[in-house]
């Protein structure tokens, strides 16, 4: 811990004082030992109903059968259930602690029951269906195989709950994966250095030829003397008249933007801005169409749709226009500067204010705003290179931050599919050595494993990345980001699952491949 405050210093955009955590640590302490205990408690508090009589001799009792039988062995682990529930109980307020809001720790305590009921339920089923359709088609498949998709339901096994173990994991990994590669996806494109950094204010038409010529013959784009992109937009006053059919006299009591309206600003252009997109309608075709474009939120609020008569005021005259689509504005270029769209042929001989953005490499932005005063001292330059620069330096340091992080996530689920699977290895000691007496070689009890561990794998694989995907998708709706189906890191993490889960397997295993029978028989 205290290595950590070296590694992200340098990181911090400001100066950190560092004191020891006592109440963090605290936390972790009794998080880390109420989950050991959750896990732990249910299995050992079974041990008391175990008679010494079953152990002598090696057998498994069998309970009652159908519901009643259900419902019996439910209610004989009523302490484990209940000790169960103080856990959780205590890990919200634990959580309750930490966030300083009951709210969140119930919501905490709630949630991770339910993800834990549900992750047992969905291990429980995909067992139950692996081992019907074994019922169906057992005598046509190999012997490894249907003893290896068999002992993951034998009798005394503890599939279900390994299972569950391994899909948690997966989710976790998964998920932190999902959730950074989405996050830094909006990041980098709200970040990217395709944005303008400097906005050119207050030029007239006269001047437009004269900027454009002067950016198109200088290398102030990057550091390989490029020439800059300028983007421009016109922008002409109006009044508007009416919409659909009324007055903005009868359309005081409605709590419109009057004012907005009495002077409004609005652009030109024959196809969608860049940054726009079109949700309704379709954008018009010819310059001289009698229609116009509105952004999203405006519509909404002025009660305007496709289709719509709108009648505005422009030089003096009085024109009627169609509302043809519905845009939405990303935010990020200067079409965010304006509400309505005209055609060309509506607005172009209507005297027009331009502003305009261009990507300037930030050390060519001095000489760019001196040329720029010596040619046209009336336009404005507005300076965002600096500001943009720290922006993406601090994006850079989130984004090394994210994932070291991640890899902590990573680590811990790794921790949890070693853990899973060496817990089962002194059971499948025995098993190997009884195959072996049966007759069977090396090689089929390492198939019988591998389809096994790999099944086991799959499976846990399956229910991890549903749930990955489905608390991804949650998170980033309240974070308002766009969520994507990770097609390939979906894959990967369901066939990495299967192999690792092998591997782990047999890293925790091998050695009952070299155990001869007689050793293992005597110990019986």
């Amino acid at each position: 811990m205290a290595a950590l405050p070296a590694v992200f210093g340098k990181l911090l955009p400001v100066h950190a004082a560092l004191a020891f955590p006592w109440r963090s640590i605290a936390a972790g302490i009794g998080t880390g030992l109420l989950t050991t205990l959750l896990f732990c408690l249910p299995p050992l508090l079974d041990v008391r109903a175990v008679r010494p009589v079953l152990v002598l001799r090696r057998l498994v009792e069998q309970g009652p059968e159908g519901i009643g039988g259900w419902f019996a062995r439910w209610w004989a682990r009523r302490l484990q259930l209940g000790i169960s529930v103080i856990v959780v109980a205590a890990l919200g307020g634990i959580a309750w602690a930490l966030s300083d809001s009951a709210k969140v720790g119930i919501w905490f305590a709630v949630l991770f029951a339910i993800a834990l009921l549900v992750l047992l339920v969905m291990a429980a089923v995909a067992l139950r269906t692996v081992r019907f359709l074994l019922n169906r088609v057992r005598l046509r498949l190999p012997s490894f195989l249907r003893h290896g998709l068999a002992n993951l339901y034998r009798p005394g096994n503890q599939s279900a709950a390994v299972l569950a173990a391994l899909g948690t994991g997966v989710m976790l990994i998964l998920a932190v994966y999902l959730m950074q590669a989405s996050m830094l996806r909006e990041i980098r494109e709200t970040a990217s250095p395709k944005l303008p950094n400097i906005f050119l204010v207050d030029m007239t038409t006269d001047e437009i030829a004269g900027v454009k010529d002067l950016f198109q013959h200088q290398a102030w784009g990057n550091a390989t003397g490029a020439s800059p992109a300028l983007d421009l937009m016109p922008m002409v006053t109006v009044r508007f008249v009416s919409l659909n059919g009324k007055t903005l006299e009868q359309l005081k009591d409605q709590h419109f933007p009057r004012r907005m309206l009495e002077s409004a600003r609005v652009s030109w252009a024959d196809t969608a801005p860049d940054g726009d997109k079109v949700t309704q309608g379709k954008w018009w075709t010819t310059a001289d169409a009698a229609e116009m474009a509105v952004g999203e939120g405006t519509a909404q609020r002025l009660h305007l749709g496709v289709g719509s008569a709108v009648q505005m005021e422009i030089g003096g005259v009085v024109r009627t226009l169609k509302v043809a689509a519905i845009y939405r504005a990303d935010g990020q270029h200067l079409g965010v500067q304006v509400q309505f769209v005209l055609p060309s042929g509506e607005l172009k001989d209507e005297p027009a204010t331009w502003f305009g953005g261009a990507h300037i490499d930030p050390k060519q932005v001095a000489s760019m705003e001196r040329a720029l005063f010596q040619a046209y001292p009336t336009i404005t330059v507005i300076n965002l290179a600096d500001v943009l620069v720290r922006i993406e330096s601090v994006v850079d340091q989130i984004t090394f931050v994210v994932r070291f992080l991640a890899g902590f996530s990573i680590f811990a689920g790794l921790m949890i599919l070693a853990s899973s699977i060496a817990s089962t290895r002194f059971r499948r000691m025995r098993e190997a050595v009884v195959l072996k007496t049966l007759g069977a070689t090396r090689m089929r009890i390492v198939r019988t494993f591998s389809v096994e561990f790999s099944v086991l794998g799959l499976l846990a694989g399956s229910v991890g990345v549903v749930f990955a995907n489905l608390l991804t998708r949650v998170l980033l709706h309240k974070l308002e980001v766009p969520f994507h189906i990770e097609w390939t890191a979906t894959l990967v993490a369901l066939v990495g699952t299967a192999v690792l889960a092998t591997a782990t397997g047999w890293i925790a295993s091998y050695r009952i491949l070299g155990l001869r029978p007689l050793e293992v028989l005597r110990e019986e």
